[in-house]
């Protein structure tokens, strides 16, 4: 009879604990990489920000409050009868290259429903507007890739995420 009892507690806990760590797991963030050349964030949350890198590592850096920020957004918006996504990339300084893309997808069955991309030379700010005209939004989601380059810094990409 007791060692039922005590099979009973060991299948629970062990079954606890192998949920927890399965969850933790899965939902676990991708930490940024730093390459040579590049800051790559592919968290996928709704906002990612990253502080400019220079390539020269011999190259005074700026203060706290002076460093070149870029800022990546993603968001989802469910007016009636009109969703949509739109993704923003904004710097602190005129980027020599960025650019927004910006896709929405079915959560039923994974497909693209629509998508938009634009770019621009020597500019702060860009965004990309994509549609989502399924009649059941509620599982869907949109995804944004950020790419900002300038010279003399590491690029930084990014890419983000919301729900509808």
């Amino acid at each position: 009879m007791k060692s039922r009892k005590l099979s009973k507690i060991v299948l629970s806990t062990v079954l606890i604990f192998s949920i927890i760590g399965v969850g933790s797991v899965a939902f676990a963030d991708p930490k940024p990489k730093e390459t040579n050349d590049a800051i790559i964030d592919k968290s996928q949350k709704p906002e990612i920000v990253t502080a400019k890198v220079s390539k020269d590592k011999s190259k005074k850096t700026f203060s706290a409050s002076a460093t070149p920020t870029n800022t990546s957004t993603t968001t989802a918006y469910t007016p009636w009868g009109d969703n949509y996504a739109v993704s923003k990339s904004e710097s602190t300084i005129q980027e020599d290259y960025i650019s927004a893309k910006n896709r929405t997808y079915n959560g039923t069955d994974g497909s693209l429903i629509d998508s938009d991309f634009n770019e621009q030379n020597h500019s702060s700010y860009i965004s990309a507007k994509a549609y989502n005209d399924t009649t059941y939004y509620g599982n869907d989601w949109a995804v944004g890739n950020h790419v900002y380059k300038e010279s003399g810094y590491k690029d930084v990409i990014h890419e983000t995420k919301d729900n509808f």
